[in-house]
């Protein structure tokens, strides 16, 4: 049996007393820039759910991590705004179908590589904010009009 690190944070960039607890962070002259990758989707999917106990556990789990990638990935954005660091982040995203599997699959896995590699050459593969902040302003902006 495998359990993912996600189930305890799902990636880490500095610990959580600079993500959290405001703890400043010393830096030299150097440069400051923060890359996240994250090897999975961000944003949520809609899927319909068998009524069957194990896919229900499966797709709430699958929500969990993704609602506290987005929480994580907000602060983690917010902390390096706030002590000048970069902010660069890649993830997979809506236009990878979903598996449907564990995500171990060979065949799924090179899927995963292709995707990453097409990705980082065919256009920006790093963006400077977290998707959520970018899809807040778009309803946002909808709801006004």
């Amino acid at each position: 049996m495998h359990v993912d690190g996600a189930v305890s944070t799902p990636f880490f960039t500095l610990p959580d007393a600079f993500i959290f607890g405001g703890k400043s962070i010393v830096v030299s002259a150097a440069r400051r820039d923060l890359y996240v990758i994250i090897n999975d989707r961000v944003e949520p999917s809609f899927e319909v759910v068998p009524q069957q106990t194990e896919a229900i556990a499966r797709s709430s789990l699958a929500t969990i991590n993704r609602a506290d990638t987005q929480a994580v990935l907000a602060q983690t954005y917010n902390t390096a705004r706030r002590v000048r660091f970069s902010f660069n982040l890649t993830y997979v995203g809506k236009d990878m179908p979903e598996s449907g599997g564990t995500g171990f699959e060979t065949e799924h896995m090179l899927q995963l590589y292709r995707y990453g590699y097409d990705k980082a050459r065919s256009g920006p593969f790093w963006e400077t904010k977290p998707p959520q902040l970018e899809a807040k302003k778009e309803a946002a902006r909808t709801a006004e009009r």
